[in-house]
Parts: structure tokens; sequence; C-alpha cells
């Protein structure tokens, strides 16, 4: 995961810089390879960093036509907005996936959260188009996806995300959550402030609003065991952008619009009743198979949960058949608890994959 935020603030006394350089450091577990703020201001936008100046300094292109400036000399200006980022690298562990990232001119920015997929199909389409990358990130991808594509690009993206994107020409900024929500994203809306980030404390802890409960909220969760059904949620004033769902805000007028883009019942057919059962059992499993394949794209080691049920031992099998190194799983076991351990399926999997297993035996004092 990743961590990201952004504000703009139509407040003359508003230090957007010290919003976002506390921002940072409250998400700061989220990601720890990189950090990253761009602050947008009348005249300039300047890029810099609270910990890895030193590396941001090293990169020569893309970004070598930005203000990379130290942290230190951009006090006592203004800014009327910016970006963070917090980056868990996963993809190009290189100081090209660099975020919050722009395009070639320096119009459009992105800070993201995520993982595209699909990425390595939709840049070598885009390379036909005529577009090249100076990076090996699904980052790139999506912000030369949007270059292209337009507003309607998410629908060409598989994956996970959430994100925001600025971008100058129109004087829009344009977030996103993915189909099922798979990655958290907030948001506080008032006349002159418009804020977002990966996790309600950043607004709280930050001091950006008060910390106050929405009892409406807390009583759904406690006693009908319902949550995130809407956007309000358990804080006064920080709404939570629906799965599935962008928003868009004009950076003059802070006036939004949301727009729902995946709709499931688009996707259910019928089809299935006139095949056999051999054919769905093929189908399931060529999808299941390929949707495994594309996850497994990484430049690190990948881990998984083991449980030793159907639906993890599937999962571990079908990677280990795609994967080029051993894979790491995570299980809980309870060895003094025979009823509720599951080792022995655990262990069929682990020795049939020859992964590196690990083992966790969670205890009550852990719990608190």
């Amino acid at each position: 995961m990743c961590g990201i935020a952004g504000i703009i603030s139509l407040q003359n006394d508003f230090n957007v810089l010290k919003w976002l350089k506390d921002v940072s450091l409250i998400l700061k577990h989220r990601g720890n390879d990189d950090d990253g703020i761009t602050l947008f201001g009348s005249q300039n936008t300047h890029c810099s960093s609270i910990e890895h100046f030193q590396l941001l300094d090293t990169i020569k292109f893309p970004l070598q036509y930005l203000n990379l400036t130290p942290l230190s000399l951009l006090y006592n200006k203004n800014y009327y907005a910016g970006f963070i980022h917090r980056r868990l690298s996963i993809l190009d562990l290189s100081e090209l996936g660099h975020q919050p990232m722009c395009d070639i001119t320096g119009n459009v920015w992105l800070t993201y959260n995520g993982e595209i997929y699909n990425y390595l199909e939709l840049k070598k389409t885009l390379q036909t188009k005529g577009y090249q990358f100076f990076s090996n990130t699904d980052t790139e991808v999506l912000l030369n996806c949007y270059l292209h594509y337009g507003k309607n690009f998410i629908q060409h993206l598989n994956g996970m995300w959430a994100f925001c994107i600025y971008d100058k020409r129109t004087n829009e900024w344009i977030l996103s959550r993915d189909r099922l929500g798979v990655k958290p994203l907030y948001y506080y809306h008032s006349k002159n402030i418009f804020a977002f980030a990966s996790e309600q404390k950043a607004f709280i802890k930050s001091q950006l609003i008060p910390f106050n409960i929405n009892h409406q909220a807390l009583s759904k969760y406690l006693i009908d065991n319902v949550l995130e059904d809407r956007e309000d949620g358990l804080f006064q004033n920080i709404k939570e952008l629906q799965p599935g769902k962008n928003l868009f805000l004009n950076t003059q007028s802070l006036t939004i619009h949301k727009e729902k883009y995946f709709h499931l019942k688009n996707f259910i057919t019928k089809t299935s009743i006139s095949q056999t059962e051999e054919q769905i059992i093929q189908q399931t499993k060529n999808t299941v198979e390929k949707s495994i394949q594309q996850h497994l794209r990484s430049d690190v080691d990948v881990a998984l949960s083991l449980s030793g049920g159907i639906d993890s031992s599937v999962i571990a099998v079908t990677s280990n058949k795609y994967s080029s190194h051993p894979l790491h799983t995570f299980s809980i076991v309870y060895p003094s608890h025979p009823s509720l351990d599951e080792k022995q399926f655990i262990d069929v999997i682990n020795n049939t994959i020859h992964s590196i297993p690990h083992f966790i035996t969670p205890i009550a004092n852990d719990f608190f």
C-alpha cells in the first residue's frame, strides 16, 4: 500500500505546506521507500521531499524541468494546493517511480495508491500510439492512459486504486476509487477547503477538523452491523468516496460532482445457462489463472496468506505455477487447540509448492 493526500484552499491564511508535511508524517507507515510533496502556486510548481530529497535530486528525467527545492526553502511562500505521496515500492524500485508524478508538460499531476494489473498490456497499446515511457511503473501507464483516453480511461483499467489527478489545463481534480473499494479514499469538503487522504486520521490528527463522532453511523454499526454503506462514516465531516465512483472538483469554485462508473448489473449475463458443466469449469479455471498471473507482477518478493482452505490453496498452487521465485506463505496456527488448527492442510500445500512458510500463533495478550 501507499499513502496519498492532497488539499486545495481558498483561504489566504491557510498553510498548505504545513498541512501536507504533517499529513505525510501521519501516513508514513503506509510507505517508507520514498516520499514526495508537490506544491501548486499562482506562478510555479515546486517539488520536494521530507526525508528523501537526495534521492529526488538524482532524478535526471522526466523530472529535470521541475523546481526540485529543499523543503526548508519553501516556507513563507504562498501555495493554494498540493499533493503528497508515501511510496511502498512494488513495481520499478528506482527513483523513476517517484510520486507525485506528472506528464512531460508538467500540466497533469497524479498521486496514486494501488496497482493496475494489466499495465503491461496498456503500455504496449499506448506505445503503438506514440507514447514514450521513462519508467517501468504502472503509475506512468495510468497517467498516460488519462492523457490518451480522457476521463473514460477508468474503463480500461483492471486493478485496485485510489488516486487524484490534477489537470491544470481544465482546472479540475479527478478522484477515483476502484470498482470494489479495495483501496481507501476519504475527503473533506467545505466552502473554502477540499482535502483528501488515504486515512481518516489525516484530517483529525492534522487538526484540519475537530474530532467528533457521527452517532448515527456509530449506531448503525453497533446495532445493525452496517458500515461503509454510505459516504458519511464514523467521524463527522469526513466522507468516503464510494467504490466504483469518480469525483470531479473544480479548483476555482471548489464545487464537486460525482459519477458512478461501475454497475455490477452490466456484467451479469445468462450465457452460462447454455454452457456445459465442463465448459463452465474450464472458463472459471482460465479466469482464475489469468487473474492470478497478472496479480503476480512485482519487483519484490511475493507472499500469500495460506489458511489450508480451498480458496487460499488454489491461489497458492496457481501462483507457484507462474512464479519464478519461491513464494512466502503466512499462516495462523493453533498448536494447543487441535480443533482449530489447520496446519496439516497448510503443510500439504507448502510441501507441494516448496514455499517459504511463516507461522503465527496469536494469543489473547497480542490482541490488546
